[in-house]
Parts: structure tokens; sequence; C-alpha cells
């Protein structure tokens, strides 16, 4: 039995449905950070990335009509959208593009990867939100034979 992601819409977060965030044929999202080894014996582990345009529209959608809650969506110190993902670094699956399985811990800076993520409503302390969890990671290879230089 296979699943397929809903499209990406405010809808299908409030009914944490499993989204996908960028395309195998499109805009992807670049990793900000990836792992850090400061919290490498933590079953659940973060990272940050830049989705696409678009992702980030229906995301920031979401969190304008759910003002009660925190924000998904962040902004760095150079003014540029992120988001932060949550995994489990035995659990969520990582593959490469061509299918084979990768280590999570080699997610870099810069890779270009599509997540498919399932969110999850949190509390904590009198605040509120919802996590973006991962499912299923894949990280694309900058194809360097497809650059033409003159």
């Amino acid at each position: 039995m296979s699943y397929r992601p809903s499209p990406i819409s405010k809808d299908a977060i409030k009914g944490r449905k499993m989204i996908q965030l960028g395309k195998r044929d499109g805009d992807k999202c670049i990793v900000r950070f990836g792992l850090n080894d400061i919290d490498m014996n933590k079953t659940w582990r973060h990272i940050s990335v830049y989705p696409p345009s678009e992702d980030i529209a229906a995301l920031k959608e979401f969190d304008l009509e759910n003002d009660g809650l925190n924000n998904i969506v962040k902004v760095d110190e150079n003014d540029r959208e992120y988001i932060v993902v949550k995994l489990r670094t035995n659990k969520t699956t990582c593959r490469q593009n061509n299918g084979e399985k990768m280590n999570i811990q080699e997610l870099a800076r810069d890779d270009c990867c599509v997540i498919v993520v399932r969110p999850e409503s949190w509390k904590f302390e009198g605040a509120s939100g919802v996590t973006l969890k991962a499912m299923l990671l894949i990280v694309f290879e900058d194809d360097l034979a497809e650059i033409e230089i003159n």
C-alpha cells in the first residue's frame, strides 16, 4: 500500500494531512542547517530548510489564519523565509534521488531536497503551534554535467 501526499495548502495543514515540500521536477527545499552534533543522542532532531516560494505562501496563509499559534514560517538574518522540520533519526526515511538509502547524518547545508511531512499540533508551557514531522526526505545531488561552461 502506498500513500500519496496531499498538495500543500492551509486546509491540508489544518487537517494534519501528509504534505510534500518541494517537487521532484521543480523547485526543491534547500537545507539551511542540517543535524547538529549538540543533540546527537536525542531521538527527535531538527533541520531548517528554505522551501520553494509556493510552499512558503501556503504555510504563511496557515500562519495568518491561525494567529494564536506560533508561526511555522520564520525569517533569518537576511530576511529569507525558512521552516524547521522535526525528524526522527532512526525512523525518518532518507534517500538519494536515485533511490539509494542515505544516512540522514550526511545531510548538509545547501543540499536540495524534497520532504514529505505530517503536521502535528504541540503545546508547551502555555504556547502552542504546529510542527512538521518528516516522514521521507529525498536528497538531490547537483549534476555538474548539466553546467555549461564557456
